[in-house]
C-alpha cells in the first residue's frame, strides 16, 4: 500500500488503523468492523459448510474492512491473503480461541495510557457535558478541545465536584517533587527529634509558649477593659 492510499484511508474515517505485513512486498492496511458485525461475520462461519461459503465471506470481511484501493476493483488476489487478514481482523474483534485472555490484554494496555492528556481531558469534558462522546471529541482540532476542557473544568470547579484547576506537570518534575518533599519530610523528623533529646530547646519551647499565652491573657482583658468603658460612656 503506497503513503497515499494510507493518508486517504486517514482522511476517510476516524477508526483506528491497523496493518500487517504479509511480505516484503505486501502491506494490508484495514479497520476493525463494527463489534455487532464482526459477532455475525463469526456466526456465518461457523455455519458455513464448505470452504466455498466460507472464503465467500472472507472475501466479504477483507473487501470491507481493508482500506487499499486496489482491493475495490482486484479480481486476482494473490492466495492466501483473504483469509489470513480476515482471520486477523475476527482477532482483534475478540473472535478468536482466547478471547478472555485477549481481552484482559486490551484492558491493561488501555489501563496503561489512562494518564495520557488527551484522555484526561476528553473525560472532563464527557463528565461535565452530557451531550459529547469520545468519538465526537476526537473530531476536534486539540485547541478546540482544550478550549472545551477550560469550559468543563469551570462548570466542575462551581458546582463543587473539583476543588481547584488541574495544572500538568512533568512526570520527571512530579518525581522531583516527591523527593523534595520527602527530604523536606526528613528534615522536619530530624528537627523534632533534636528538641526533643535538647532539654535547652525545650525549655526556650515552653518559655516561649508561655510567653505567648500571657500576651493573649493581657490583650484579651485590654479589649474586655475598653468595651466596659464604652458602656459607662454611653
Amino acid at each position: 500500500m503506497g503513503l497515499t492510499d494510507t493518508l486517504q484511508a486517514v482522511n476517510k474515517k476516524t477508526d483506528d488503523l491497523y496493518a500487517v505485513v504479509l511480505s516484503d512486498d505486501v502491506e494490508i492496511i484495514f479497520r476493525l468492523p463494527p463489534f455487532k458485525k464482526a459477532q455475525q461475520y463469526s456466526q456465518l462461519l461457523s455455519i458455513c459448510g464448505n470452504d466455498g461459503d466460507t472464503n465467500i465471506v472472507f472475501e466479504h470481511i477483507f473487501r470491507e474492512c481493508v482500506e487499499d484501493s486496489w482491493v475495490e476493483t482486484a479480481e486476482d488476489i494473490p492466495a492466501g491473503i483473504v483469509p489470513t487478514v480476515s482471520k486477523l481482523i475476527l482477532f482483534f474483534s475478540s473472535f478468536n480461541d482466547s478471547p478472555v485472555e485477549y481481552t484482559q490484554g486490551l484492558l491493561d494496555t488501555y489501563r496503561a495510557q489512562i494518564g495520557e492528556t488527551s484522555s484526561f481531558l476528553k473525560r472532563m469534558i464527557c463528565s461535565a457535558f452530557g451531550g459529547y462522546t469520545f468519538e465526537a471529541l476526537e473530531e476536534l482540532n486539540f485547541h478546540k478541545l482544550v478550549y472545551l476542557y477550560v469550559q468543563a473544568e469551570q462548570i466542575l470547579l462551581e458546582r463543587g465536584i473539583i476543588q481547584g484547576e488541574y495544572n500538568f506537570t512533568n512526570p520527571e518534575d512530579q518525581n522531583k517533587k516527591a523527593v523534595n518533599d520527602i527530604h523536606s519530610q526528613i528534615r522536619k523528623d530530624q528537627l523534632a527529634y533534636e528538641a526533643f533529646n535538647n532539654p535547652q530547646a525545650d525549655l526556650q519551647r515552653k518559655q516561649m509558649t508561655e510567653k505567648l499565652r500571657e500576651e493573649a491573657i493581657e490583650k484579651a482583658k485590654e479589649e474586655e477593659r475598653q468595651f466596659r468603658n464604652s458602656l459607662k460612656g454611653g
